[in-house]
């Protein structure tokens, strides 16, 4: 099959009036390389001698390059790669270098040991620039051979291109590859100036992260594969847009929009189905997780909540969802020009979010109560702890007085299990009074515990009420 950029560019290239997928080889240069490689073990060729080889076998019309290759694009601190060439001075110099740094009985086995080291060096840089410059020439052929729209990119660093289609199309490809977590592989098609969001993320998928998604179509996972993904995505969709551009923009957004509504009103009417739905589904997009950034899985915690009490947690899914919904308001106001009638799709999002409001707010104060009580319920256990551990100390201290006496009389020992199951014996209220200490520590353990998953979730419902009122009061 291949892999992109490394055994063949892509392309998105335009014939009769549609936009197909093309694949351009990539020269390995595996003969020169060969060549070069079995110049490295033979102790009568030097760097130069590989260098006046590859020179004498390649013509490179460009020296350097801003590409990641062959690195991953998630990447750090990968710099750009300059064709390798040095000159007869610096060989020596750095031959003596490598030489003063070598390990061997003589002189001449350490001039070799260096050589060889440096060639291996050098064939490793040509490695990299082949690999490329190749990519270059790859992306080259089609740019000339082609109506190319787009090609398969591999630059270092923030990276912004814009891809006119025709009148109507318009795809930008935004990266950011070589600076790790921050590394980003984002797409964007804009029709007649409007982002063509897929809203229907928000209901598909148990989360989704709305404001990234209403500003790129696609946010890609920083992997090379995605480039198949992303030009798959973009040939079919303005494929089908060209066949009628207004009537299947229209068509589509709208579509997208009602289904959107149409699902935020069934997880209002139904959370719990919804949320057992999303359940059966794990494992269904595990390609859609893998590809994209914008969009998670449900997570074991919310799993468990959902098993413990699937009508408060129902609540709790429908709060986010539907504030969340908030989030694509304006996106969907921008396509009041071309489609009126998402008006009213708009007033549906913040009808659902107002109803929600007693029902997040009497949620919220219920187990606002349940915390007050584990607080409570904490601080007598910890009360009745103390009271124990104090007429425990007695004891404690004349555990360590007697095991003082035996380490007297014998410093190498250690408190053993036989000196403490015969203490316990003569003094079984010790015993006792620990086994009551620990079963409260337990006791305390596991209310703050749940304490904590309830404070989480009061956090979250908080989270949606304040979304929700902060929009209603923006907009008042």
């Amino acid at each position: 099959m291949g892999r992109v950029n490394i055994d063949y560019a892509l392309g998105i290239v335009q014939k009769n009036n549609r936009l197909e997928i093309v694949k351009e080889e990539i020269s390995s240069s595996s003969l020169l390389l060969s060549e070069l490689q079995d110049m490295i073990n033979n102790d009568n060729k030097t760097i130069m001698d590989m260098q006046n080889h590859y020179n004498l076998n390649i013509n490179t019309i460009q020296k350097s390059f801003g590409y990641i290759l062959p690195d991953w694009y998630s990447s750090s601190f990968v710099n750009g790669v300059r064709e390798p060439q040095i000159s007869y001075t610096d060989f020596q110099k750095h031959l003596d270098e490598r030489i003063s740094k070598t390990s061997a009985s003589t002189y001449e086995e350490r001039k070799k040991i260096a050589n060889r080291l440096m060639k291996q060096d050098l064939y490793n840089s040509y490695v990299r620039f082949l690999k490329c410059y190749n990519y270059f020439l790859a992306c080259k052929k089609i740019r000339e051979n082609y109506d190319w729209k787009m090609i398969s990119s591999e630059s270092i660093g923030w990276t912004g291109y814009e891809y006119p289609i025709d009148e109507d199309f318009v795809v930008y490809v935004s990266t950011n590859f070589g600076y790790g977590s921050s590394s980003y592989f984002n797409l964007t098609v804009k029709y007649k100036d409007i982002i063509i969001a897929p809203y229907t993320y928000l209901i598909k998928y148990y989360i989704a992260n709305m404001v990234q998604i209403c500003n790129c179509t696609r946010a890609y996972t920083v992997e090379r594969e995605n480039w198949e993904v992303a030009f798959d995505f973009v040939k079919d969709f303005v494929n089908h847009g060209k066949e009628s551009p207004v009537s299947f923009a229209k068509k589509y957004i709208l579509n997208e929009v009602n289904e959107l509504i149409n699902g935020m009103v069934r997880i209002m009417q139904a959370p719990e189905s919804e949320v057992q739905q999303k359940i059966n589904d794990i494992g269904r997009y595990s390609n859609d997780f893998r590809n994209l950034t914008c969009i998670s899985d449900m997570p074991n915690e919310d799993k468990e909540y959902f098993e413990m009490n699937r009508k408060e947690f129902g609540v709790v899914y429908k709060s986010e969802k539907i504030s969340c919904g908030l989030d694509v308001l304006e996106s969907l106001k921008t396509l009041l020009p071309i489609l009126p009638e998402v008006e009213i799709s708009i007033e549906k999002i913040k009808s659902l979010n107002h109803l929600l409001i007693p029902e997040i707010t009497t949620l919220t104060n219920s187990i606002e109560k349940e915390i007050d009580s584990l607080k409570n319920e904490i601080e007598t256990y910890k009360g009745k702890k103390s009271m124990l551990e104090k007429k425990k100390e007695p004891y404690d201290t004349l555990y360590s007085e007697e095991w003082n006496v035996i380490y007297k009389k014998d410093p190498s020992n250690s408190p053993g299990s036989q000196f403490s199951n015969d203490f316990k014996k003569r003094h079984p209220e010790y015993s006792d009074l620990a086994q009551e200490i620990n079963e409260l520590y337990q006791k305390i353990y596991e209310a703050d515990r749940k304490k904590t998953k309830r404070a989480i979730l009061k956090e979250r419902l908080e989270d949606c009420l304040k979304k929700i009122n902060d929009y209603f009061a923006k907009a008042a």
